[in-house]
């Protein structure tokens, strides 16, 4: 008997709505669809050759995620958030993630270690190359990363909550500042090696430093943007 094709292995272990849910999602986080958008079921379904219904059911489980916001009678919207909410979650992340990071020196394994590492070198190869969508993706696989070495399912189901709901914001921070990438890319290293030496208290401290500064970035990111909106004075 020849083996299932790559797309009945994938229904087989994840259902319809699971894998359309998981295409919009890659499309919101990647920056495909923009905050704001208004997201049609039927396009979306002649998009992925579905019916409506997975559509819909994608969508239920994307306001689980805090990714789109329904409104009754008007439609399904990527999710916005204001600057003050950005604020609110860098707060829950900096508690979280200082927890995150005083575990996963306590309990990651050497294979979590060497992962680690390897995070790190695609995080400061996309740093040194400028490359800002490269940068993003490492940065959230690295941040993942040291999530699942606190071994606790929870506690990384939480912190990827909060990412979702941050993620489109958080892009805005790189874009054209190569230096920003680089310094957070330092950040990022002296985690690392904290994590690696079994140092939790050194792994807590340099991970709310770096939340910290990269709520600062996006702030300054974001002040800068305002004032290239602003016509200049003649």
């Amino acid at each position: 008997m020849p083996p299932p094709s790559s797309a009945l292995t994938l229904l087989r272990d994840h259902s319809l709505p699971s894998l359309v849910q998981k295409e919009i999602e890659t499309l919101i986080l990647d920056g495909q669809l923009s905050p704001g958008a208004k997201l049609s079921e039927m396009h979306l379904a002649q998009r992925f050759g579905v019916s409506r219904g997975p559509v819909r059911e994608a969508f239920r489980g994307l306001g689980e995620k805090a990714l789109v916001r329904v409104e009754k009678n008007r439609g399904v919207y990527v999710r916005e958030i204001s600057l003050a909410e950005a604020d609110q979650i860098y707060d829950v992340r900096l508690a979280l993630e200082g927890r995150m990071g005083f575990l996963a020196a306590q309990r990651r394994t050497p294979e979590q270690a060497e992962a680690l590492e390897r995070a790190l070198t695609a995080v400061n190869e996309a740093a040194t190359a400028g490359d800002a969508d490269s940068y993003h993706a490492a940065n959230l696989a690295l941040h993942e990363g040291i999530a699942h070495c606190t071994a606790n399912p929870k506690l990384t189901e939480t912190y990827q909550r909060l990412v979702n709901e941050l993620t489109l914001y958080r892009r805005r921070a790189h874009l054209g500042r190569e230096w920003s990438m680089k310094e957070a890319s330092e950040e990022h290293g002296r985690i690392v090696i904290a994590i690696r030496a079994g140092d939790a208290e050194a792994a807590r401290n340099h991970l709310e430093a770096h939340v910290e500064a990269g709520r600062q970035r996006l702030h300054e990111a974001i002040r800068r943007g305002r004032a290239d909106e602003q016509p200049s004075a003649k």
